[in-house]
């Protein structure tokens, strides 16, 4: 704006729009432009590590990043999956998901997985079973198996709707900002690790070939002085 047209304007005017202006730094921009060529040609890496100090602009960087996808022509592997659900989908390029701290001591799988499907706009899933009703076990119900799977409640319906969604809605890439909570791995009484969840993203991306970018992962990097992206296989 010229400096007439500021002198022209009353105090709170001005301080609105001095609020609005915005100057990127140079480390952020460099990292924006790694995080986008990610997305497009993530050359078959899993995820990518975006980490940094408070208030340098990483969750504005990543709405950012979400709307330059809107409208983005789905990506061809999706034409692969056919599916029986009717009705118009929306294409959602970039998924974007806040992950919640976990109400008891690990982080929540199926929580996640319900997550995604809200915000997919599918919170319903068909679930289809056939049995043979002279077998014994047509009448018995299944127990949860111990170990990993119910120490980070995971949930193999949920997680394969959750997929198939990520497929006909044409999604390109998911985006976990907090994304701190998906390492609460508990009091590793089943031997649980850091490298169990990060195994579990990697899983997903091998079935989906969506890439994970994964925001504040603070905690895991402290030691880290470089404010850029990484990418990690």
């Amino acid at each position: 704006m010229e400096q007439k047209e500021m002198e022209g304007l009353s105090p709170e005017e001005k301080k609105t729009r001095f609020k609005e202006a915005t100057v990127t730094h140079r480390l952020l921009e460099q990292t924006d432009r790694a995080v986008m060529r990610a997305i497009r040609e993530h050359g078959g890496f899993a995820y990518v590590f975006v980490y940094g100090p408070s208030g340098v602009g990483k969750t504005t960087m990543i709405h950012q990043v979400s709307r330059r996808f809107d409208g983005t022509v789905p990506s061809p592997r999706a034409a692969r999956f056919s599916f029986s659900l009717s009705g118009s989908r929306t294409i959602v390029p970039v998924l974007l998901l806040e992950t919640r701290p976990p109400d008891g001591a690990a982080f929540n799988r199926a929580d996640y997985y319900r997550n995604a499907l809200v915000k997919l706009g599918e919170p319903f899933y068909e679930y289809r079973r056939l049995i043979d009703i002279h077998t014994e076990q047509a009448i018995e119900k299944p127990s949860r198996r111990p170990g990993k799977a119910a120490h980070f409640n995971e949930s193999p319906e949920l997680r394969h709707a959750m997929e198939e969604a990520m497929q006909r809605h044409g999604v390109q890439a998911v985006i976990l900002d907090e994304a701190q909570h998906l390492m609460t791995i508990g009091n590793r009484e089943h031997g649980s690790s850091l490298l169990d969840q990060l195994d579990w993203i990697k899983s997903m991306t091998n079935v989906t070939e969506i890439v994970h970018v994964m925001y504040n992962l603070a905690r895991l990097f402290w030691k880290r002085t470089s404010e850029t992206s990484s990418e990690y296989t």
